[in-house]
């Protein structure tokens, strides 16, 4: 590796099983820390294109057969399992024991709430590429091992990044596997995931597809501006989405990066990554 031979400096996206060899190296030094990419499932709320996806008891069996603590050990390294909308070290995020768990017999009975109780077939559409260090095929089979235990027998159809990012964004994906990462840190930026939002559009969300209480909620949280009112709005935007959402929230990458021990003034920055001119040698 370059950065063992001294050859770099900085190895930005090492992957968590390069970590304990490199860890081994008293040349150099490690920082491990939370990512701020989410992965998500998409289901589309316009019933012509989402089909039985378009169903809250079959959105809420998804999200109730999914199992999210495998997912954060497949993802490995400092990964992490979001509550809902906002990732796990930012501020107003629900506390993990607010966190939905897994309960396949659950998500049974709301497939037969659905009509669907000898489970129903559905097409998985995501981009194949790996993003955070997470390989994004290999998360689709484990949602799709997943969702079999609980009767949704689901088609994996990975696809061209360009090809099924245009099918994404137009809305036009019936169920899909996606990633977003922050245009900015701060809570305002998972409004997107809402009703009327930037990603909440590309699966149909609209708001007159949402409830009036989690409309409300939304509105609020984008005009309050006191600390205290911003915590009760986006707790209250999260506790609705917990059950009333067009999406399930899979995991959060972590973040690996190996530097020169010589190196001073390395900070990492979910933003920017690093800052060259806080640094020397």
């Amino acid at each position: 590796m370059a950065l063992e031979a001294g050859d770099l400096d900085i190895a930005l996206d090492i992957s968590a099983d390069q970590v304990p060899s490199l860890e081994s190296n008293a040349n150099l030094k490690i920082y491990k820390g939370q990512g701020d990419q989410i992965f998500f499932l998409l289901m589309n709320m316009d019933p012509e294109i989402g089909g039985p996806m378009a169903q809250d008891p079959v959105q809420d069996a998804v999200r109730l057969a999914v199992d999210t603590e495998g997912i954060r050990q497949l993802m490995s390294g400092s990964a992490s399992t979001p509550v809902n909308i906002l990732p796990t070290h930012w501020p107003f995020t629900l506390d993990q024991s607010q966190r939905l768990q897994r309960n396949v017999e659950a998500a049974k009975a709301k497939l037969a709430e659905a009509g669907f109780a000898d489970g129903l077939t559905v097409d998985l559409e995501y981009p194949d590429f790996t993003s955070g260090d997470v390989a994004i095929g290999t998360l689709a089979q484990k949602v799709q091992a997943d969702l079999a235990e609980a009767g949704i027998n689901v088609t994996l159809k990975p696809g061209d990044l360009q090809v099924t990012l245009e099918r994404y964004r137009n809305g036009q994906e019936n169920f899909g596997l996606w990633l977003w990462s922050p245009d900015f840190i701060d809570p305002i930026d998972r409004i997107a995931f809402t009703p009327g939002g930037k990603v909440g559009l590309r699966a149909n969300w609209t708001p007159e597809r949402a409830s009036q209480s989690l409309n409300d909620a939304v509105a609020q949280a984008k005009v309050v501006t006191d600390l205290a009112a911003r915590e009760k709005a986006f707790g209250d935007v999260q506790r609705i989405m917990l059950d009333e959402s067009a999406f399930a929230f899979l995991g959060q990458s972590g973040v690996q990066v190996a530097y020169q021990g010589n190196l001073q003034g390395f900070v990492y920055n979910a933003m920017w990554r690093i800052n060259p001119y806080t640094m020397s040698k």
